[in-house]
């Protein structure tokens, strides 16, 4: 570990501009890096907070490792649609400084800015040190990478960027070291997402094409220990939900191939690509495919295709969202951060086929044009406020064991981060009645800003010993309600 430090030191002592832009992506990330999550984003945020609170409370074994978003009647209730390792890495952090927004937030960005550093190694290795910095200053600042920098999504691309990186070493060095090390990442990027193993499949497809420089025997093993990964996700989840039934039906809902036909899907992405992403990398990156495309990628000369086929692969990996789960896509922008890569380093390579002269002026441009897009989706949301709001005050007029039901939509995980409670929610009334029956939740709360149907709960609540809290705290539109004891 000293070793690895000490190289680092030296790397950026080395590279004295590349210290500059990860000072630049820590101020980027570091926007509101206390505040509440009450942005139009920040449900997963809220997410963490609660998996990472029940780790500690409940403690590993308990939890199976498992993300635990819920306890009824004494029984953990998991969210696993997606593999916890990251997740579980970070409890260590946790444990130590506890789970508040900042806390949950640092370990991401830290995780981002290491990205950084790593893109600045691949694409010097690849192509330039001016090539590199030019993407590393677009990486730090990019509305996209900042702003999702602070959840989940930047180790995924940690692993994918070493993953990278050591597979050039290991062609360039041809040591057998950098191999092992290759089988380890590949374990660890596939242990913490599903999505790493076409990633891997992707290298091992381009890999064929360059057997001259790979060894395609010894290279094969790669994707297995890949897929390994993924079986023993999927045995997590088995052992979590019983079954991984349940991931058919995520699948399902987020397909949506019809909407691959349909010209808003297009808009929406085009839209979302302009906000987070911006007109300047788009017009850079369309002038060095343009120029590669004009000269095939430089098919006969290997060496510059190997480097083009770099490029190639990530945006296959990350347009195979948008073709396979355009349902995703469209209900999420954070599948925009897949892009975000490809984008990037090849808006770097159009920005060196212009003039010297605009190069500055145009990355300068692009700073302050970012720092308007991470305003932006820093917005917050007046009912994410009120939310939190109301969940506080839950927290203080109820028992930690309390059951809380409310009137809301893919919204609980901000009721039970700021309640600290477990939450059912239903916007369909005979469920609401259902629950009522069966749970006897001592806490519940109507908005009447997602339910149509207050009236009809509260004459279900007076029916079965409720009664209204009245409270000034308890913003307008919303109705807490008390089991009598």
């Amino acid at each position: 570990m000293d070793n690895v430090i000490s190289k680092l030191k030296r790397f950026l002592f080395k590279n004295k501009a590349l210290l500059l832009v990860l000072v630049l992506g820590l101020l980027f990330r570091s926007y509101e890096i206390t505040e509440s999550f009450v942005g139009h984003h920040d449900l997963m945020g809220a997410q963490l907070g609660v998996v990472e609170r029940n780790h500690l409370r409940y403690g590993f074994l308990e939890t199976k490792f498992g993300a635990v978003t819920n306890v009824i009647d004494g029984k953990l209730i998991y969210y696993s649609n997606y593999p916890q390792f990251g997740v579980i890495l970070l409890s260590l952090f946790h444990m130590i400084l506890g789970v508040n927004e900042w806390t949950i937030r640092l370990p991401y960005i830290l995780f981002g800015l290491a990205n950084i550093i790593l893109l600045y190694a691949i694409v010097s290795k690849i192509w330039d040190k001016n090539t590199a910095l030019i993407s590393t200053i677009f990486l730090a600042v990019v509305p996209e990478a900042v702003y999702f920098d602070r959840f989940g999504f930047p180790i995924g691309l940690f692993f994918q960027f070493l993953f990278i990186y050591l597979f050039i070493k290991w062609i360039e060095d041809n040591e057998k070291k950098y191999f092992y090390y290759l089988i380890l990442i590949t374990l660890f990027g596939g242990l913490d997402s599903h999505y790493f193993l076409p990633f891997v499949f992707l290298f091992f497809l381009v890999s064929i094409l360059f057997r001259s420089k790979v060894n395609i025997k010894l290279f094969s093993l790669i994707p297995i220990v890949a897929f390994i990964a993924f079986l023993i996700n999927m045995l997590h989840i088995n052992l979590l939900s019983g079954n991984v039934a349940h991931l058919s039906s995520a699948v399902d809902k987020y397909l949506g191939l019809e909407l691959l036909l349909s010209p808003s899907f297009y808009r929406v992405f085009l839209d979302r690509f302009m906000s987070q992403v911006g007109f300047i990398v788009l017009t850079l990156s369309f002038i060095w495919f343009w120029n590669a495309l004009t000269k095939k990628f430089e098919f006969d000369d290997k060496e510059k295709l190997f480097k083009n086929s770099i490029i190639l692969i990530l945006f296959a990996y990350g347009l195979m969202f948008f073709v396979l789960m355009p349902g995703a896509v469209y209900e999420h922008d954070y599948f925009l951060y897949s892009l975000v890569p490809p984008f990037i380093i090849s808006a770097a390579l159009g920005l060196q086929m212009l003039p010297k002269n605009v190069h500055f002026p145009i990355l300068v441009l692009f700073v302050i044009f970012s720092v308007y897009g991470v305003i932006g989706m820093h917005g917050n949301s007046a009912y994410h406020g009120e939310i939190r709001d109301v969940a506080r005050y839950i927290n203080v007029v109820s028992n930690p064991d309390d059951l809380v039901l409310a009137t809301t939509f893919e919204r609980e995980d901000f009721l039970k981060y700021y309640s600290d409670r477990s939450v059912l929610v239903t916007i369909n009334l005979t469920e609401f009645n259902e629950i009522l029956v069966e749970n006897k939740p001592p806490i519940v709360l109507l908005s009447d800003f997602e339910f149509d149907e207050v009236q009809q709960a509260e004459d279900l609540l007076l029916e079965k010993d409720y009664y209204q809290l009245n409270d000034s705290r308890i913003p307008e539109g919303m109705y807490v309600w008390k089991k009598r004891d």
